[in-house]
């Protein structure tokens, strides 16, 4: 299984991870899952292609990943069965064109909540480009009805967890969001959690980082 972390975002395409709990033995599947491939290709989703396949997986047995959508079939009572997450809910579906209305509104509901927190996105991408030996990676998730409705997750190099980098990076980090203005700001719900993951350091890993350590004195 793969990993998902936030992207620059292409606005004509939409990452999908498709999963398949079925051999396509037969005509009606090979025609269906083209049909669906097909329409995929046709709408610019950029589908990561999952094959699991037992004879007791069911797709309310897979787990959703919080931070992309994902489309997975089974086949149930001789049909096949659609399971889409748009990163908030799950719709259930039998029907093709069913699934293919799904994932238009699911898109536009994504792209919706991504369009609103872009500016602090780019924040944080920034800051990962720029300190990428301190920040391991940056994930995030999303419940547009929670109290936070998207919820960054910052994951910092084991190297720095004994020093205070992380601490001297969020406060710069927040200190960029604050610079955005409170008319960019003001209505959004969200929060920026933070761990921390070993990795590998390299001899230019070690001069990059010796150019944060500089830069973080600023």
């Amino acid at each position: 299984m793969h990993s998902y972390y936030i992207k620059e975002r292409n606005m004509d395409m939409t990452y999908i991870e498709l999963r398949l709990l079925l051999y396509i033995d037969c005509k009606l599947k090979y025609e269906k899952i083209t049909e669906i491939l097909n329409f995929l290709n046709r709408n610019g989703f950029i589908n990561h292609l999952t094959m699991l396949y037992s004879e007791n997986m069911r797709a309310e047995n897979i787990p959703e990943r919080e931070d992309v959508m994902s489309l997975t079939i089974d086949m149930r009572d001789d049909k096949l069965r659609f399971k889409f997450w748009n990163g908030a809910s799950v719709l259930w579906a039998f029907h093709v064109q069913d699934l293919f209305d799904a994932l238009d509104t699911g898109r536009e509901k994504f792209a919706e909540l991504y369009d609103k927190y872009e500016p602090v996105t780019e924040v944080l991408l920034d800051f990962k480009r720029r300190w990428s030996t301190s920040i391991h990676r940056i994930s995030y998730r999303y419940s547009p009805d929670a109290e936070n409705e998207l919820v960054y997750n910052i994951v910092f190099t084991k190297e720095v967890e004994n020093t205070n980098y992380a601490a001297k990076i969020l406060k710069k980090i927040n200190k960029e969001i604050i610079m955005l203005g409170d008319d960019i700001t003001k209505d959004l719900r969200f929060s920026i959690e933070h761990e921390y993951q070993g990795s590998t350091c390299t001899p230019c890993e070690q001069a990059r980082k010796e150019r944060e350590k500089n830069e973080l004195k600023e």
